[in-house]
């Protein structure tokens, strides 16, 4: 078991068996993966090391003189490097596939632990356990689906966030600060008949011992000499600004915050049965899905919910020895080098 955790941590997640199975069970599999991703990136090294050697062997032979070109063997090469480019090209993609499994329940295995050790312990947090039900066949595509709807709620949420407030309440705000400066632009006169305008300061650094800069502020005046005129071009400008938004994307502010605590409840439920069907794939023995690497770590132990309770006075004492060696985010492939990412889907 890889996972490390303090004394008191492991002592409190053990009270919820469901979930410290997760954890045991994710710190288990991560060598697993971990193994699988350094064994598909060798076998690619080699395949790529044998398309170098083709590519080599089939330039010394057309490199030579035209009368000692063996026409055959040239053939044969070039066939046989067909094979291994092609042969390259799966490999390649297995090596990369493996590494982002690994990389990303690794990421997912590290703030699950995080979370543990330094929120629910501190907290002694009665866990909730979710329920989800799976299907009675639990496959590849039964994951993949479920995070293609993280996704589409995402997309949504995403979309739902730029909602704008009813048109009525921007209307109704733009109207009141025109108000609020038509009476500032009010001119004023002076007892000895002069006028006196109204005015405003400006980001200006006046020279040492000067007054402060000002400006005449005209759009007050010209509010307050033409408010009817002002107040028609801004429910212009408003109505033209809304003639093309969708109504589902104007919302006032209660309406967007429970459209989106609703969407956020309903991808938390998506990403529970998500990790459950990714736990049973695990249990019967596939090694080629992981968890992707923003994964909750809630849903990840299987946790709907949790409360705080009286908090435990114990020592920080450590009670596992080995700690997960980092795995590395970026691999060097021959013939180029990208950064492998997080797996998202």
């Amino acid at each position: 078991m890889n996972t490390i955790l303090p004394r008191f941590a492991g002592g409190y997640i053990s009270e919820f068996p469901f979930a410290a199975q997760r954890l045991y069970d994710l710190a288990a599999k991560d060598p697993l993966l971990s193994a699988g991703s350094d064994s598909t990136y060798a076998a690619d090294q080699t395949a790529a090391e044998r398309v170098r050697n083709l590519e080599g062997s089939l330039a010394r032979e057309q490199a030579r003189p035209k009368a000692e070109r063996d026409l055959d063997a040239e053939k044969t090469l070039q066939t046989q490097l067909v094979a291994a480019r092609e042969a390259r090209v799966v490999s390649e993609q297995a090596a990369k596939h493996a590494v982002a499994v690994s990389h990303g329940s690794r990421c997912a295995h590290e703030s699950t632990v995080k979370l543990v050790a330094g929120t629910l312990a501190g907290e002694n947090a009665k866990l909730e356990q979710a329920t989800v039900a799976l299907p009675k066949r639990v496959d590849l595509d039964y994951v993949l689906e479920q995070r293609a709807a993280i996704e589409r709620l995402d997309e949504e949420a995403k979309r739902k966030n730029a909602a704008i407030p009813p048109k009525k309440d921007i209307l109704a705000r733009a109207l009141s600060e025109v108000s609020a400066v038509a009476k500032r632009g009010a001119i004023k006169v002076a007892a000895n008949g002069s006028l006196i305008l109204p005015e405003t300061p400006i980001a200006a650094l006046p020279l040492v011992g000067g007054d402060v800069v000002k400006v005449d502020e005209a759009f007050a005046i010209v509010a307050s000499l033409f408010e009817s005129r002002v107040v028609q071009q801004v429910e212009a400008a408003i109505e033209a600004r809304y003639r093309d938004i969708p109504k589902d994307l104007i919302l006032s502010a209660s309406e967007k915050k429970a459209v989106l605590a609703k969407l956020a409840r309903e991808r938390f439920e998506v990403e529970l049965a998500e990790c459950a069907a990714v736990f049973a794939l695990w249990s019967a023995g596939r090694h080629d899905i992981g968890l992707r690497a923003d994964a909750s770590p809630l849903a990840i132990l299987g946790v709907s919910g949790w409360t705080a309770r009286p908090r435990r006075e114990e020592p920080l004492q450590w009670v596992e020895a080995s700690r997960p060696e980092a795995r590395p985010q970026e691999r060097v492939w021959i013939g180029e080098r990208e950064a492998i990412e997080s797996a998202r889907g």
